[in-house]
Protein backbone atom coordinates (compact mmCIF):
# COMPACT_ATOMS: atom_id res chain seq x y z
CA UNK A 1 0.00 0.00 0.00
CA UNK A 2 2.85 2.57 0.94
CA UNK A 3 4.61 1.87 -2.55
CA UNK A 4 1.36 2.49 -4.28
CA UNK A 5 1.03 5.87 -2.54
CA UNK A 6 4.54 6.33 -3.38
CA UNK A 7 4.27 6.14 -6.84
CA UNK A 8 0.73 7.80 -7.29
CA UNK A 9 2.09 10.83 -5.02
CA UNK A 10 5.27 10.88 -7.40
CA UNK A 11 2.49 10.79 -10.47
CA UNK A 12 0.64 13.56 -9.55
CA UNK A 13 4.09 15.52 -8.78
CA UNK A 14 5.06 14.80 -12.11
CA UNK A 15 1.83 15.64 -13.90
CA UNK A 16 1.79 18.82 -12.43
CA UNK A 17 5.48 19.84 -13.43
CA UNK A 18 4.80 19.05 -17.04
CA UNK A 19 2.51 17.31 -19.13
CA UNK A 20 3.23 13.38 -20.12
CA UNK A 21 4.12 13.53 -24.39
CA UNK A 22 1.65 11.01 -26.48
CA UNK A 23 4.93 9.07 -27.33
CA UNK A 24 5.00 7.62 -24.05
CA UNK A 25 1.42 5.89 -23.74
CA UNK A 26 2.27 2.78 -22.02
CA UNK A 27 3.28 4.55 -18.92
CA UNK A 28 0.56 6.61 -19.04
CA UNK A 29 -1.50 3.36 -18.90
CA UNK A 30 0.55 2.10 -15.74
CA UNK A 31 0.11 5.41 -14.18
CA UNK A 32 -3.70 5.43 -14.52
CA UNK A 33 -3.39 2.14 -13.44
CA UNK A 34 -1.98 3.01 -10.67
CA UNK A 35 -4.54 6.19 -9.68
CA UNK A 36 -6.75 3.65 -9.96
CA UNK A 37 -5.68 1.24 -7.84
CA UNK A 38 -5.00 4.13 -4.66
CA UNK A 39 -8.30 5.73 -5.40
CA UNK A 40 -9.98 1.87 -4.56
CA UNK A 41 -7.30 1.70 -1.36
CA UNK A 42 -8.00 5.26 -0.25
CA UNK A 43 -12.14 4.06 -0.12
CA UNK A 44 -11.21 0.70 1.73
CA UNK A 45 -11.14 -0.47 5.17
CA UNK A 46 -7.25 -1.34 4.35
CA UNK A 47 -6.65 2.22 4.30
CA UNK A 48 -7.87 3.09 8.03
CA UNK A 49 -5.43 4.65 9.84
CA UNK A 50 -3.40 5.07 6.77
CA UNK A 51 -1.55 8.79 7.42
CA UNK A 52 0.02 9.99 4.04
CA UNK A 53 1.70 12.51 6.55
CA UNK A 54 3.31 9.38 8.36
CA UNK A 55 4.08 7.89 5.83
CA UNK A 56 7.96 6.65 5.16
CA UNK A 57 10.28 8.00 1.90
CA UNK A 58 10.01 5.29 -0.95
CA UNK A 59 13.89 3.76 0.58
CA UNK A 60 11.94 3.12 4.48
CA UNK A 61 9.30 1.50 2.81
CA UNK A 62 10.86 -0.41 0.51
CA UNK A 63 13.49 -1.23 3.33
CA UNK A 64 10.54 -2.35 5.61
CA UNK A 65 8.99 -4.53 3.03
CA UNK A 66 12.54 -6.16 2.29
CA UNK A 67 13.17 -6.85 6.00
CA UNK A 68 9.57 -8.82 6.42
CA UNK A 69 10.64 -10.95 3.97
CA UNK A 70 12.91 -12.54 6.32
CA UNK A 71 10.55 -13.40 8.76
CA UNK A 72 9.86 -17.02 9.47
CA UNK A 73 6.09 -16.91 8.76
CA UNK A 74 6.96 -15.50 4.85
CA UNK A 75 9.82 -17.48 4.42
CA UNK A 76 8.08 -20.23 1.67
CA UNK A 77 6.40 -17.16 0.35
CA UNK A 78 10.26 -15.69 -0.11
CA UNK A 79 11.43 -19.02 -1.64
CA UNK A 80 8.48 -19.70 -4.27
CA UNK A 81 7.80 -15.74 -5.52
CA UNK A 82 11.48 -14.18 -4.86
CA UNK A 83 9.75 -11.49 -3.23
CA UNK A 84 12.67 -9.78 -1.82
CA UNK A 85 13.83 -9.59 -5.75
CA UNK A 86 11.22 -8.44 -6.95
CA UNK A 87 9.96 -6.23 -4.32
CA UNK A 88 13.39 -4.43 -4.93
CA UNK A 89 12.66 -4.20 -8.99
CA UNK A 90 9.03 -2.67 -8.25
CA UNK A 91 10.86 0.15 -7.00
CA UNK A 92 11.89 1.07 -10.17
CA UNK A 93 9.42 -0.39 -12.45
CA UNK A 94 5.64 0.91 -11.81
CA UNK A 95 4.15 -2.05 -13.77
CA UNK A 96 6.32 -4.47 -11.42
CA UNK A 97 4.57 -2.65 -8.37
CA UNK A 98 1.13 -3.38 -9.99
CA UNK A 99 1.61 -6.63 -10.53
CA UNK A 100 3.12 -7.53 -7.08
CA UNK A 101 -0.24 -5.23 -5.63
CA UNK A 102 -2.63 -7.86 -7.59
CA UNK A 103 -1.20 -10.61 -6.02
CA UNK A 104 -1.09 -9.60 -2.53
CA UNK A 105 -4.44 -9.04 -2.97
CA UNK A 106 -5.01 -12.74 -4.35
CA UNK A 107 -2.84 -13.92 -1.99
CA UNK A 108 -4.80 -12.12 0.79
CA UNK A 109 -8.31 -13.12 -0.25
CA UNK A 110 -7.22 -17.05 -0.74
CA UNK A 111 -6.23 -16.85 3.37
CA UNK A 112 -9.00 -14.85 4.09
CA UNK A 113 -11.18 -17.78 2.95
CA UNK A 114 -10.56 -19.59 6.33
CA UNK A 115 -9.11 -19.22 9.62
CA UNK A 116 -5.30 -20.92 9.68
CA UNK A 117 -6.90 -24.08 12.04
CA UNK A 118 -8.99 -24.54 9.13
CA UNK A 119 -6.33 -23.79 6.85
CA UNK A 120 -4.00 -26.29 8.82
CA UNK A 121 -6.64 -28.92 8.89
CA UNK A 122 -6.72 -29.07 4.68
CA UNK A 123 -3.08 -28.84 4.16
CA UNK A 124 -2.61 -32.08 6.53
CA UNK A 125 -5.28 -33.99 5.13
CA UNK A 126 -4.09 -33.17 1.36
CA UNK A 127 -0.45 -33.79 2.03
CA UNK A 128 -1.54 -37.46 3.88
CA UNK A 129 -3.45 -38.00 0.47
CA UNK A 130 -0.46 -36.80 -1.54
CA UNK A 131 1.68 -38.77 0.33
CA UNK A 132 -0.03 -42.29 -0.28
CA UNK A 133 -0.97 -41.43 -3.74
CA UNK A 134 3.10 -41.17 -4.31
CA UNK A 135 3.93 -44.79 -2.65
CA UNK A 136 0.41 -46.66 -4.30
CA UNK A 137 2.05 -45.32 -7.63
CA UNK A 138 5.79 -45.94 -7.23
CA UNK A 139 4.55 -49.60 -5.87
CA UNK A 140 2.79 -49.67 -9.71
CA UNK A 141 5.21 -48.36 -11.54
CA UNK A 142 8.02 -50.80 -9.83
CA UNK A 143 6.02 -53.89 -10.84
CA UNK A 144 5.13 -52.84 -14.49
CA UNK A 145 9.06 -52.03 -15.18
CA UNK A 146 9.62 -55.47 -13.61
CA UNK A 147 6.95 -57.09 -15.57
CA UNK A 148 8.09 -55.60 -18.87
CA UNK A 149 11.48 -56.33 -18.11
CA UNK A 150 10.77 -60.25 -17.37
CA UNK A 151 8.79 -59.72 -20.85
CA UNK A 152 5.76 -60.96 -18.57
CA UNK A 153 3.71 -57.64 -19.23
CA UNK A 154 1.24 -58.95 -21.51
CA UNK A 155 0.17 -61.61 -19.34
CA UNK A 156 0.77 -58.79 -16.32
CA UNK A 157 -2.20 -56.71 -18.50
CA UNK A 158 -4.42 -59.75 -18.74
CA UNK A 159 -4.57 -60.49 -15.24
CA UNK A 160 -4.25 -56.97 -13.91
CA UNK A 161 -5.68 -54.98 -15.95
CA UNK A 162 -8.47 -53.53 -13.31
CA UNK A 163 -5.45 -52.65 -10.96
CA UNK A 164 -3.79 -50.60 -13.55
CA UNK A 165 -7.29 -49.22 -13.67
CA UNK A 166 -7.16 -48.21 -10.11
CA UNK A 167 -3.87 -46.98 -10.09
CA UNK A 168 -5.16 -44.64 -12.66
CA UNK A 169 -7.93 -43.22 -10.71
CA UNK A 170 -5.08 -42.80 -7.99
CA UNK A 171 -3.58 -40.75 -10.28
CA UNK A 172 -6.19 -38.78 -10.94
CA UNK A 173 -6.58 -38.22 -7.43
CA UNK A 174 -3.66 -36.95 -6.98
CA UNK A 175 -3.77 -34.58 -9.95
CA UNK A 176 -7.70 -33.24 -7.96
CA UNK A 177 -5.36 -32.60 -5.07
CA UNK A 178 -2.73 -30.61 -7.69
CA UNK A 179 -5.28 -28.61 -8.71
CA UNK A 180 -6.15 -27.71 -5.03
CA UNK A 181 -2.67 -27.36 -4.20
CA UNK A 182 -2.37 -24.27 -6.68
CA UNK A 183 -5.35 -22.38 -6.32
CA UNK A 184 -5.14 -22.79 -2.42
CA UNK A 185 -1.14 -22.34 -2.37
CA UNK A 186 -1.09 -19.59 0.10
CA UNK A 187 -2.57 -21.91 2.65
CA UNK A 188 0.17 -24.54 2.12
CA UNK A 189 2.79 -21.66 1.58
CA UNK A 190 1.77 -20.40 5.39
CA UNK A 191 2.26 -23.60 6.69
CA UNK A 192 6.49 -23.63 6.79
CA UNK A 193 7.85 -26.78 4.41
CA UNK A 194 4.76 -28.27 3.43
CA UNK A 195 4.46 -27.11 0.46
CA UNK A 196 8.03 -28.42 -0.87
CA UNK A 197 6.87 -31.84 0.49
CA UNK A 198 3.38 -31.85 -1.23
CA UNK A 199 5.73 -31.13 -4.41
CA UNK A 200 7.89 -33.86 -3.92
CA UNK A 201 4.96 -36.09 -3.64
CA UNK A 202 3.43 -34.59 -6.95
CA UNK A 203 6.96 -35.23 -8.57
CA UNK A 204 6.92 -38.88 -7.34
CA UNK A 205 3.34 -39.24 -8.64
CA UNK A 206 4.07 -37.72 -12.32
CA UNK A 207 7.21 -40.11 -12.39
CA UNK A 208 5.66 -42.23 -11.55
CA UNK A 209 3.02 -42.22 -14.32
CA UNK A 210 5.22 -41.20 -17.25
CA UNK A 211 7.64 -44.23 -15.89
CA UNK A 212 5.25 -46.87 -16.99
CA UNK A 213 1.92 -46.62 -15.61
CA UNK A 214 0.28 -44.25 -18.42
CA UNK A 215 1.81 -46.50 -20.63
CA UNK A 216 0.10 -49.92 -18.88
CA UNK A 217 -3.59 -48.16 -18.53
CA UNK A 218 -3.35 -47.39 -22.36
CA UNK A 219 -2.22 -50.79 -23.14
CA UNK A 220 -5.19 -51.83 -20.85
CA UNK A 221 -7.31 -49.63 -23.20
CA UNK A 222 -6.13 -50.83 -26.47
CA UNK A 223 -7.08 -54.58 -25.25
CA UNK A 224 -10.27 -56.33 -25.54
CA UNK A 225 -10.13 -56.67 -22.03
CA UNK A 226 -13.73 -55.52 -20.60
CA UNK A 227 -11.88 -52.93 -18.17
CA UNK A 228 -10.88 -51.26 -21.52
CA UNK A 229 -13.93 -48.97 -21.85
CA UNK A 230 -13.44 -47.59 -18.45
CA UNK A 231 -9.58 -47.13 -18.37
CA UNK A 232 -10.47 -45.03 -22.06
CA UNK A 233 -12.68 -42.83 -20.19
CA UNK A 234 -10.27 -42.55 -17.27
CA UNK A 235 -7.65 -41.03 -19.85
CA UNK A 236 -9.59 -38.78 -21.29
CA UNK A 237 -10.43 -37.09 -17.83
CA UNK A 238 -7.38 -37.18 -17.06
CA UNK A 239 -6.52 -35.13 -19.81
CA UNK A 240 -9.13 -32.91 -19.18
CA UNK A 241 -7.87 -32.26 -15.75
CA UNK A 242 -4.39 -31.57 -17.34
CA UNK A 243 -6.13 -28.91 -19.54
CA UNK A 244 -8.04 -27.12 -16.77
CA UNK A 245 -7.14 -23.60 -15.85
CA UNK A 246 -8.01 -21.80 -12.69
CA UNK A 247 -9.68 -19.55 -14.34
CA UNK A 248 -12.45 -22.33 -15.36
CA UNK A 249 -12.32 -22.32 -11.12
CA UNK A 250 -13.15 -19.04 -10.44
CA UNK A 251 -15.42 -19.47 -12.82
CA UNK A 252 -17.22 -22.42 -11.25
CA UNK A 253 -17.49 -20.60 -7.96
CA UNK A 254 -19.08 -17.32 -9.38
CA UNK A 255 -22.05 -20.17 -10.60
CA UNK A 256 -22.17 -21.17 -7.19
CA UNK A 257 -21.22 -24.94 -8.13
CA UNK A 258 -21.37 -27.79 -5.49
CA UNK A 259 -18.08 -28.29 -3.84
CA UNK A 260 -16.22 -31.54 -3.11
CA UNK A 261 -15.51 -31.04 0.81
CA UNK A 262 -12.15 -32.69 0.84
CA UNK A 263 -10.49 -30.98 -1.99
CA UNK A 264 -12.58 -27.81 -2.14
CA UNK A 265 -13.22 -28.10 -5.76
CA UNK A 266 -16.00 -27.19 -7.50
CA UNK A 267 -17.83 -30.74 -8.85
CA UNK A 268 -19.01 -29.67 -11.94
CA UNK A 269 -14.76 -28.79 -12.71
CA UNK A 270 -14.05 -32.81 -13.31
CA UNK A 271 -15.45 -34.11 -16.60
CA UNK A 272 -17.30 -37.34 -15.82
CA UNK A 273 -16.36 -36.75 -12.14
CA UNK A 274 -19.14 -38.72 -9.91
CA UNK A 275 -20.07 -37.00 -6.58
CA UNK A 276 -21.16 -39.15 -3.29
CA UNK A 277 -22.59 -37.84 -0.36
CA UNK A 278 -20.61 -39.05 3.24
CA UNK A 279 -21.60 -37.75 5.95
CA UNK A 280 -23.59 -35.22 4.83
CA UNK A 281 -20.68 -33.72 2.88
CA UNK A 282 -20.84 -34.01 -0.96
CA UNK A 283 -17.07 -35.52 -1.96
CA UNK A 284 -15.50 -36.57 -5.75
CA UNK A 285 -16.27 -40.53 -5.64
CA UNK A 286 -12.56 -41.32 -6.05
CA UNK A 287 -11.37 -39.34 -3.63
CA UNK A 288 -13.48 -40.22 -0.71
CA UNK A 289 -12.87 -43.92 -1.51
CA UNK A 290 -9.10 -42.94 -1.56
CA UNK A 291 -9.57 -41.53 1.56
CA UNK A 292 -11.53 -44.54 3.26
CA UNK A 293 -9.26 -46.57 1.96
CA UNK A 294 -5.75 -45.53 2.71
CA UNK A 295 -5.84 -42.73 5.53
CA UNK A 296 -9.16 -43.33 7.61
CA UNK A 297 -12.65 -45.26 7.33
CA UNK A 298 -13.60 -42.17 9.05
CA UNK A 299 -15.12 -39.16 7.22
CA UNK A 300 -12.37 -36.16 7.30
CA UNK A 301 -12.31 -33.91 10.03
CA UNK A 302 -12.61 -30.30 8.49
CA UNK A 303 -14.00 -27.47 9.07
CA UNK A 304 -17.13 -25.68 6.92
CA UNK A 305 -14.99 -23.40 4.66
CA UNK A 306 -17.20 -20.69 2.74
CA UNK A 307 -15.13 -20.33 -1.04
CA UNK A 308 -15.94 -17.45 -2.69
CA UNK A 309 -14.01 -16.03 -6.22
CA UNK A 310 -12.30 -13.28 -6.20
CA UNK A 311 -15.50 -10.82 -6.93
CA UNK A 312 -16.79 -12.05 -4.20
CA UNK A 313 -19.26 -14.53 -5.12
CA UNK A 314 -19.42 -17.20 -2.70
CA UNK A 315 -19.88 -20.85 -2.02
CA UNK A 316 -19.11 -23.69 0.84
CA UNK A 317 -18.34 -27.14 1.65
CA UNK A 318 -22.16 -27.25 3.22
CA UNK A 319 -23.45 -30.61 4.30
CA UNK A 320 -26.96 -30.88 2.15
Amino acid sequence: MAMIFRYNKDIKEAQKSSAHSDGNKEETAIEREIQEIWEKLRDSSLAEGFRIEEQPSRDESISGLLNSTKEEHIKDFEQHYHLAEKIALAQHDMSLAVELYKHSVSTLHTLGLASKEEQCDYVVAWYSMFLSCAQELQHGAVLWQESCHAKVHDLVISEGANWFVALGEIYRVAHLLHLSLQYFKPWVLADPGMFSKMLACWDSCINAWTSGLETALKTVVDSDHLAAPAGKALLESIVSINELELANFERCLANNELTCRLTLLPTGLLQGGKVVVWNGNHYFVKAANFWANRVSSDPPRLSLVHISSMDGTSNSCLPC
